[in-house]
Formats: C-alpha cells, structure tokens, sequence
C-alpha cells in the first residue's frame, strides 16, 4: 500500500470554512453557467421562432428557386429551411382590438387556426377555440375569423411591444395574394451549435453568395441581443476565474493551519525516512479529497437549485428588461464538468504552493 495514501487517510483535515468556501464557489460556478446556457437557449429559440438565425429574399419576385432550397436543406449547418409569410393585422376580440404580426407557422394544418401568444390571449381576454377576427389593411380591407387553436407561451421577443400571432402559410398567402410555392423570404435555421454571433455572421454572407439572395441575419436585426449575451459571458468568465481563487486561498490556508498543527507529524514522518516529496505527496491527497467534498457538495447544491428552478419557475423576471419572464435554467454536463476539472485544477495547484515548503520544517520548530 502506497504510505502516502495511508497515511493522508489518518490525517483529519477539520477547516470546514474551506470546504465551506470551495462548495459555495462551486455552487456559483455551475449556478452561473446554467443561467448563461439558459439565457442562450431560450433567447436563441425565441429568435428561430420569429426570425430565424437568416432569411433570405428573392432579389425581384417571391418565387424562389426549387434546387437552391434543396441545396440549402442538404448544408450539414443547415438545421431547417422554411418559406415564411408575415403581415401586419389588427385582431378583434369583442370589443379589444390589438395590432399584431401574422407569422406563419408550418404546425397549423387545419384553415383558418392561429395560435396566440399568452400575453395576447391576456390582452384581448381570449380563449382557446374562441374566435377572433383579423383586419388585413392595403389596397383592399381584407378580414378573416380565426379559430384559436392554441395558447403558446411568450417567445423571448427583442421587442415586447410588438404582439404574434401564428397561422397556416396559405391563409396568409391568399391574404397578401400570394400563389401556392410563393414566400415573403426563406428562413434558414442554424444547428444551435451554429446560433452565435460569429458562426452567424460567417454563414449569412456564404448563404447569400452561394444562392444569389440578399440575406438579412438574426445578428443584423438584433445586435444589442447578441451584445448583452456577450456581456454575460464575459461575467460568467470573471465569475468562474473569482470563484477559482476564493476556493484556493481559502483551500491553501486550511492547510497552512493544517500544516502547522502538523509539525510534529511531519518531522517524524522525516525521521522515518520519508522524504519532502512524499510529504508533499500526502498533503496533495489531503487537498485532492478535501475540494472534492467541497465540489460535490456545491454541484449537488446547484443541481437540485436548478432542477426546482427549471420545473417551477419560482424566480421570475421582468421581460422588458430580461427578454424572459422568468430565470431560466439549462444544464450543460459538458460546460459543468470543464468548469469542475478547471476549479479543481486551480485548487490543487495553489494547493501545492505550501507543501512545497514543508522541507524546511526542522525539528528545532518542535
């Protein structure tokens, strides 16, 4: 049996505050990067809801070309691409009136549904089957009852004051006069590995140049969207980077106490023949098991946060301010797991600065 593994299983390392100090920062650390992915994820989705990542237009007509859309459908950076028809409306609901966007929506099969968003339905006091009727303002007032099909939660919109509504591509066609195959614009959606800022920058200009169609990006309509989500990375970074150095100068000076409590300890173990690396070594088991627990216990701290957080929804929001109405949560086990080996790398290593200087602990100290 390795003496070192031995005899670090006898040692008792009793600093709570630096267990204490490693699970509170491991809790922040995974708490940060959850709320971060879940700020991406559902920002990201609300976008490839109303949007999508690119939209490309015919340069004269709204006729676009069969083999181009088959083309882009076979791009493996390519998640979907969908015609797309928007109009501006007015909707009726006894006697509340509310302008709107028509988007359409390729789910809504039956004539004549729409899907509705919770805070329209609040706004116009409807309900799901209730009828509403649409005004359709150009050359000719055109009007359309519509049937509520479904009630959908908010998309994280960039601009809360402008209402959707969600109906079939051809009730929307025969609105705007449109033949069957004809489009406002192609809304290509990215992987969501692809939904940043710079893989979205890079893509839309390729996409624009291979098909010949002008290509408007997410990033181009939303910069200040993609600005805050950096900002939050950024933080995020400084978070992790803090919360790094907190759990080891609060590690590193548990175990200077621990050191010193051990003098005795460790010039018998000298006197017995082991040599300064060898103590090292058993005071490195010491701080490897000791940020473990620490980490364990923050991780598990966080995740069971998370999960309560992502069923219930208990912390809400302003979604003027913060695009969602609640904190939203997703779990990354990659990002998690890098951040852990990161923190506990970062412990060890400062961690490892005082046992390094347990050669020159002498007896004289005794």
């Amino acid at each position: 049996m390795d003496a070192s593994r031995f005899i670090a299983s006898k040692l008792k390392f009793k600093s709570r505050l630096a267990i204490g100090a490693t699970a509170v920062s491991a809790f922040i650390i995974v708490l940060s990067i959850s709320i971060l992915s879940g700020f991406k994820t559902e920002i990201y989705k609300g976008i490839s809801k109303i949007c999508a990542e690119v939209c490309l237009y015919a340069p004269d007509s709204n006729t676009f070309d069969e083999d181009i859309i088959a083309t882009l459908e076979k791009d493996k950076r390519i998640e979907s691409v969908r015609a797309a028809v928007v109009e501006p409306s007015i909707l009726k609901s006894g006697e509340s009136l509310e302008g709107v966007i028509f988007h359409s929506d390729e789910s809504i099969s039956e004539k004549l549904h729409i899907k509705i968003t919770e805070s329209l339905a609040r706004t116009l006091s409807a309900h799901k089957n209730d009828t509403l009727t649409a005004y359709f303002i150009g050359d000719k007032m055109k009007v359309r009852n519509f049937v509520v099909e479904d009630i959908i939660e908010d998309p994280a919109l960039i601009d809360k004051n402008a209402q959707m509504a969600f109906a079939g591509i051809s009730d929307l066609q025969r609105v705007k006069g449109l033949r069957a195959g004809e489009a406002d614009c192609l809304e290509v959606r990215l992987l969501p590995a692809l939904k940043d800022r710079r893989s979205i920058d890079a893509i839309a200009p390729e996409l624009a140049y291979e098909t010949g169609y002008r290509a408007i990006s997410s990033t181009a309509r939303f910069p200040a969207i993609y600005d805050w989500l950096e900002i939050l990375d950024a933080n995020v970074i400084l978070i992790l980077i803090l919360m790094c150095i907190v759990a080891g100068f609060n590690m590193v000076s548990g175990f200077l106490i621990l050191i010193m409590r051990s003098t005795s300890t460790i010039v018998t173990l000298s006197a017995l023949g082991m040599n300064s690396k060898q103590i090292g070594k058993t005071f490195l088991r010491l701080a490897c098991g000791s940020t473990l627990k620490g980490l364990l216990i923050g991780n598990a701290t966080a995740l069971l946060f998370c999960i309560i957080q992502a069923c219930t929804h208990f912390l809400k929001l302003d979604p003027q301010n913060y695009f969602v109405s609640y904190l939203p949560i997703h779990l990354d086990a990659v990002q998690i797991i890098l951040a852990n080996l990161l923190a506990f790398a970062a412990v060890i290593l400062l961690v490892a600065i005082p046992t390094r200087r347990i050669s020159r602990i002498d007896s004289k100290y005794l």
